[in-house]
């Protein structure tokens, strides 16, 4: 099967430096600051399906955090690839 994907890697890499640089500037961070500066945190960073419970508010993450990781996912056609699994193609040649 084609590859249909309109990204690449040299397409991805400001997305990518985007994320570094935010993650040099939050790196020093504690998360117990964090948690004190937002007391809604967990609402804001965690999702709940059925008995699954998915906790990233014990991460250091942030809003923008989310933002770039979110358009990294745009930018490599995520919605694209899943489509794609689901309909039963190819999508790792390994």
């Amino acid at each position: 099967m084609p590859n249909t994907s309109q990204s690449s890697p040299e397409n991805l890499e400001p997305a990518w430096q985007s994320l570094r640089e935010h993650a040099q500037q939050i790196k020093q961070r504690h998360l117990r600051e964090m948690f004190a500066a937002d007391p809604k945190r967990f609402e804001r960073f965690s999702l709940e399906s059925g008995e699954l419970l998915l906790d990233y508010s014990k991460n250091l993450i942030t809003g923008k955090t989310l933002e770039l990781l979110l358009a990294l996912a745009d930018g490599a056609n995520l919605k694209g690839w899943i489509k794609r699994m689901f309909q039963g193609e190819r999508i790792n040649n390994t």
